[in-house]
């Protein structure tokens, strides 16, 4: 029997080289020399047959079928990431169209809508909500605004305080602050209106999108925001007053006039001394612990039970001013 030549010595030998005869049946090509391909087939004949069974013949065209399965699957991947690359360069094309044609065709208005340049008609809103400030201002008896509205601070004999005008005041915004408020809350939009207290504490309060109400931009606006609060905007002179935003028991104010009917501003000496030596033993850095002592030295709207003496004491003050006694008084804007 003929000794079988090694398929991967005659694989790549030169024409000179020789070829087993079991191997010649292989050389398809007849070029004296077996390919890779014609190693491959002379390798699995293990018995020098010098053909392949059908067994053999079956599992190579079984794994064929299977990696041409795999190079379409592989092929409609392809396919699918390439048209989802089109689809998003086309989508941002065509942002990018629209945002060039809406840029040339529509304007930022003082009231921060974006709007259409001819017909001034609202497109978009380009704030979510509007932060608003607000301050107390008083009136004289001549009906005069003043700057700012004179509420003195009262020292009781046990170290508390209490604090409240001498005479009528409102919160108060401007104009320009009243048009855009009202102007809001007629589209639904959302507006804060925000207090800055004495130590640096900001009181917010929201009024706008609505649960009901009636706006006016001349006369008296009633509305009633999503807390069911009552809030009342009258137009006057210079801007508008705003009532309904007077604070519940333990919330921060300046003056009594912050506070519900039946509260009055007071800040308890042992209270603030106890938040106040909290704020020094957090290990804050120098300015916020300084904040922090400042809020702790903010009055709070208490009962009237608790701030009896506080009431009397004020009352006192006010008959001493009416004598003349006024300078006695310590004020503090």
């Amino acid at each position: 029997m003929e000794v079988q030549t090694s398929a991967r010595a005659e694989y790549g030998g030169s024409h000179e080289g020789r070829l087993s005869e079991v191997s010649k049946l292989y050389d398809v090509n007849n070029d004296g020399r077996l390919d890779e391909a014609e190693a491959a087939m002379r390798a699995m004949d293990k018995t020098g047959r010098g053909y392949l069974t059908n067994d053999k013949v079956y599992h190579l065209m079984k794994e064929h079928i299977n990696t041409q399965e795999k190079l379409l699957r592989s092929k409609r991947l392809v396919f699918g990431l390439v048209a989802l690359v089109v689809l998003l360069a086309l989508s941002n094309l065509g942002t990018s169209i629209a945002a060039a044609y809406l840029s040339k065709d529509t304007k930022v208005n003082s009231g921060s809508d974006l709007v259409n340049k001819r017909t001034n008609d609202v497109i978009g809103t380009a704030t979510v909500s509007d932060n608003l400030a607000m301050r107390r201002v008083a009136t004289d008896s001549e009906g005069r605004r003043l700057a700012d509205a004179p509420c003195p601070r009262t020292e009781l004999p046990g170290g508390d305080v209490f604090f409240d005008c001498l005479v009528d005041s409102q919160m108060f915004i401007d104009d320009d602050t009243c048009d855009r408020l009202l102007k809001k809350c007629s589209r639904g939009g959302s507006v804060n209106l925000v207090q800055t207290l004495r130590s640096g504490a900001m009181d917010s309060t929201e009024i706008c999108p609505l649960r009901h109400g009636q706006l006016s931009s001349n006369l008296k606006s009633r509305v009633t925001n999503q807390l069911g609060s009552e809030i009342v905007i009258t137009r006057v002179e210079g801007g508008c007053d705003i009532e309904g935003l007077e604070g519940g028991e333990g919330d921060m104010c300046d003056t009594s006039a912050d506070c519900k009917d039946d509260l009055s501003c007071y800040l308890n000496k042992e209270e603030s001394q106890s938040c106040s030596a909290r704020c020094r033993r957090l290990r804050f850095a120098k300015h916020r612990g300084d904040m922090c002592v400042n809020e702790c030295m903010q009055p709070k709207c208490t009962s009237v039970s608790v701030g009896s003496q506080a009431m009397s004491f004020a009352d006192e003050v006010v008959a001493g001013e009416v004598t003349g006694e006024e300078e006695s008084m310590v004020l503090e804007p």
